[in-house]
């Protein structure tokens, strides 16, 4: 593990033990084989050419207790150990709320560590076991798989509407008060397609942020128009909180998908998180 993760604190998380266990255990083993197995510095870890010696000849019999485990572990109905999921703030509100609760129920033994942020983190070196993302960047060795398409909505609320009026074509928008999401990629400008025909609207943002929820309670306390995919506002404009603007204009809509390891490393309790999400997933949006 600590050969394939490069870092002790990764290595640590992986198998639920402290780093410094993990420290002493390999030190330990260099101490019986009189050799330096791996190279240290302050954030990563790599092997030396006895490490990587000593790895090479362990390769079958890892592999076999790998399988060894895998087996013992499907046999046991119980799960346990900690479950660490990253995900965005709003994709955990609308993909994981139905899947976390049935989850937690299902098996009360594991330890749900759920950590929400608009930022993508590296999933080894910070020790998570899944993934909810919004490309398909993902590290190597790492597999994903798609949950839904999301779409993206123009939006204001009704008070905002009110004062200031509702756009009726894309190149009304930069009269109006832009929230805007400052993480694009292209910069100070929202695209909204029709008939295959893109838009690059230049905008001059009222507010910006650099997470979505921030621009969703900005959206809603009527500020501004705002550029938001439907697991951020979809339910806000059902319940009428916020009004869909220029609805025969779309932005370029994107898949969200579920990033977990190789199937082969993957273990019970992510692979059955991973089918719970997609079956609540299909069913919410056959019902929508």
């Amino acid at each position: 593990t600590l050969a394939d993760l490069k870092s002790f604190t990764a290595t640590a998380a992986r198998l639920q033990i402290s780093a410094a266990t993990v420290s002493a255990q390999i030190a330990d083993l260099e101490a019986r084989l009189a050799v330096r197995l791996v190279h240290r510095s302050t954030r990563h870890v790599t092997l030396t050419e006895a490490g990587e010696a000593y790895r090479a000849s362990l390769d079958g019999l890892l592999q076999q207790a790998e399988r060894g485990m895998a087996v013992a572990s499907s046999l046991g109905d119980e799960l346990s150990g900690t479950l660490r999921i990253s995900a965005p703030h709003g994709a955990a509100d609308w993909l994981m709320r139905e899947t976390i609760d049935r989850y937690a129920r299902a098996h009360p033994q594991v330890v749900i560590d759920g950590q929400f942020s608009e930022q993508v983190v590296n999933l080894v070196e910070k020790g998570f076991d899944l993934a909810i993302r919004g490309t398909h960047n993902v590290e190597p060795n790492w597999i994903f798989r798609k949950v839904r398409t999301a779409r993206v909505h123009v939006a204001a609320s009704p008070d905002y509407l009110e004062r200031r009026g509702m756009p009726a074509l894309p190149q009304h928008i930069p009269a109006h008060d832009c929230l805007h999401y400052n993480q694009l990629s292209f910069g100070n400008a929202w695209l909204l397609q029709r008939d295959g025909v893109t838009e690059r609207i230049a905008i001059q943002p009222r507010m910006l942020s650099n997470t979505a929820v921030t621009l969703r309670q900005w959206a809603l306390a009527g500020h501004g128009i705002v550029l938001l995919p439907d697991f951020f506002i979809g339910e806000d404009i059902a319940a009428g909180r916020l009004i869909e603007l220029l609805p025969e204009w779309r932005a370029p809509s994107f898949d969200l998908n579920v990033v977990h390891p190789d199937n082969k490393h993957i273990s019970r309790k992510v692979k059955l998180f991973v089918e719970t999400l997609i079956e609540d997933t299909r069913r919410r949006e056959a019902t929508e």
